[in-house]
């Protein structure tokens, strides 16, 4: 995989990601590794993101993280739905939807 080159889609879509950033470090989400990556069609994409190594393990904190995962998926979808008539945010560590944009 290190040979492969990315399309000019590919491209414009990690662009695109990397502009997001962590509301928390500032770092971008694709700096940071959050990123697990995405597979993507002509008309829809799926973000898979790997929120569970940053959340923490107190009730409390799980709460905070979530508040920030929710920012940090709804502005994937915010900054992908003019690319794509569906945007998901998935978990890739335990795959269910976290976010989608409206159809």
């Amino acid at each position: 995989m290190e040979n492969y080159k990315l399309t000019k889609r590919e491209k414009e879509v990690v662009d695109i990601l990397k502009k997001i950033k962590d509301p928390e470090t500032g770092m971008d989400i694709v700096s940071l590794g959050l990123v697990y990556g995405f597979t993507m069609d002509r008309s829809s994409i799926d973000v898979w993101m790997d929120f569970q190594g940053n959340t923490p393990k107190c009730f409390f904190c799980k709460t905070l993280a979530w508040s920030i995962i929710e920012k940090i998926s709804t502005e994937i979808i915010n900054k992908l739905k003019s690319k794509f008539k569906s945007v998901r945010v998935i978990e890739a560590t335990n795959p269910k939807i976290v976010y989608k944009s409206s159809d």
